[in-house]
């Protein structure tokens, strides 16, 4: 299904080329920096491609599925790094912007007969710039611990309230186990 044609292109339409399972050793100890820099490109060309990690294995030789899903993920950790994901937060924020502007209108304008379906694309659009500048004030979460000594006081208390119900005469026996 698929086949390397050259310089990162991919033919989606081909079959891949059988290695025989005795040369995938050899294949893999034997590549030079830039073959496997090239190997790892084409790898990733063919999983953006839609090939399965499976497909990557087989038509470029890795040893193993694992081995492919590993080069192309380190492939897409190296080329995001803190400027390009603060430089894609500014554009799709950009992004935003303008689609509300577009909306805004017929959003703001109770008499428009879209009111009520822009009003909801305009809320979205205003939400997911909030999440997106972390506009949103943070969620508090109060943790609480409870010492030995207040378990052992709700435990007690807890037993008090279930067994003042009981007559006196009851005697229940049991024993802790730890």
């Amino acid at each position: 299904m698929w086949t390397l044609m050259g310089q990162g292109e991919v033919m989606a339409y081909a079959e891949p080329k059988p290695v025989p399972e005795k040369d995938l050793d050899k294949l893999n100890a034997d590549l030079e920096e830039t073959d496997k820099a090239t190997r790892v490109e084409a790898a990733l060309a063919l999983r953006i491609a839609g090939a399965s990690y499976s497909e990557i294995a087989d038509v470029l030789g890795y040893a193993s599925v694992s081995s492919a899903r590993l080069a192309v993920e380190r492939s897409l950790a190296s080329t995001i790094t803190e400027e390009t994901r603060e430089e894609k937060r500014r554009l799709i924020a950009r992004r935003i912007e303008r689609l509300t502007r577009a909306v805004w209108g017929k959003a703001t304008d109770e008499n428009h007969p879209e009111h009520l379906a822009a009003v909801r694309t305009a809320l979205s659009l205003v939400d997911r710039y909030a999440k997106l500048v972390g506009a949103d004030a943070p969620t508090e979460v109060t943790v609480y611990t409870p010492t030995v000594s207040e378990m052992e006081r709700w435990i007690a208390e807890q037993a008090s309230k279930m067994l003042s119900g009981l007559p006196e005469d009851v005697v229940i026996e049991g024993e802790v186990q730890g």
